[in-house]
């Protein structure tokens, strides 16, 4: 057989190739680990009631002593949460977040790496490296949001 030929047959399975790899880029669902995935929130129904006009002789409900203002709740404690980027080779390496309103924070530069400690409140974040000037997802986290690195911080335990 001519090397024509062959060139063909190596051409039509590259394009096939190709092909098949925009449809599944394109067209298939992205598929997420489910620790990643939003939660709906439950709301109770909402019921709208008419307003009430109060006149003198209708008494006003007891307070109730035993339901705390919402000034007065506890807040959730923070964590400490250690970030560290495995490059030691790296010139600069920063981090930006939700939790930091995506404004560069400098991380410490040790022996085997880059290293930051953050205080976070339990709840999901979405975070990226910036490396050399280049912002890049978390090596070391599989979890990913919108292109992002994702991690859920726990409420601590008692």
């Amino acid at each position: 057989m001519k090397k024509s030929f062959w060139g063909g047959i190596m051409l039509l399975s590259l394009l096939a190739i190709i092909a098949s790899g925009y449809y599944f880029v394109t067209k298939l669902p992205i598929v997420q680990h489910p620790s990643s995935q939003e939660k709906p929130i439950e709301t109770p129904p909402v019921t709208e009631t008419p307003a009430k006009t109060e006149s003198p002789e209708t008494p006003l409900p007891p307070t109730s002593p035993e339901i705390p203002a919402q000034d007065s709740l506890p807040e959730s404690p923070t964590r400490n949460i250690l970030f560290r980027f495995p490059r030691p080779s790296a010139k600069s390496v920063h981090i930006v977040g939700d939790f930091n309103d995506w404004k560069r924070q400098s991380l410490e530069k040790k022996e085997k790496g880059w290293e930051i400690t953050l205080s976070l409140k339990p709840g999901p974040y979405v975070y990226l490296y910036v490396v050399d000037g280049k912002r890049i997802k978390d090596p070391n986290n599989k979890y990913t949001k919108e292109g992002k690195s994702l991690i859920t911080v726990k409420p601590l335990t008692p």
